[in-house]
């Protein structure tokens, strides 16, 4: 049977290990901390004003994942070739439409795919500008009023 002289010394190892190891753990918290800090300050200012200006459109509850949504902001422009006005003016059409903007929460949704095209490909197709030229009728129609 040990003394109690004995099981103080090996509970005096056992707390002085589980100290190390807490620390060790601290330290690994500190460098995710400075590594996630740094990781944030790379990107331009261009991309921080398109999302500052992309979370208008969305209601505050929303507003997760920054870290996320600025990264995938930086891919669709840097990758993808999106210009950031583009990236704006499709967040906002979608936003705006009564089916989409209950199904597109989140800025992350624009690079994910569905049947291998991206999502801000396909609101782009749905969400283009309207070029619509204008109809042989719609121009006599024009000439016409225009004439009177």
């Amino acid at each position: 049977m040990k003394t109690l002289d004995e099981i103080y010394i090996i509970a005096k190892k056992f707390i002085n290990e589980y100290e190390k190891s807490i620390n060790s753990i601290e330290q690994v918290n500190k460098s995710v901390k400075i590594t996630l800090a740094k990781k944030e300050t790379l990107f331009k200012k261009e991309v921080v004003n398109c999302y500052k200006t992309c979370l208008t459109f969305f209601p505050e509850h929303l507003h997760k994942n920054e870290q996320s949504s600025l990264d995938t902001i930086e891919k669709l422009n840097r990758l993808d070739k999106v210009p950031f006005e583009d990236i704006i003016r499709i967040v906002k059409a979608v936003r705006e439409d009564e089916f989409w903007s209950k199904n597109f929460l989140s800025l992350t949704k624009l690079r994910k795919k569905k049947d291998g095209i991206m999502y801000i490909v396909s609101f782009n197709e749905k969400f283009k500008p309207s070029t619509k030229q204008k109809s042989a009728s719609d121009i006599l129609m024009e000439r016409y009023t225009q004439n009177l």
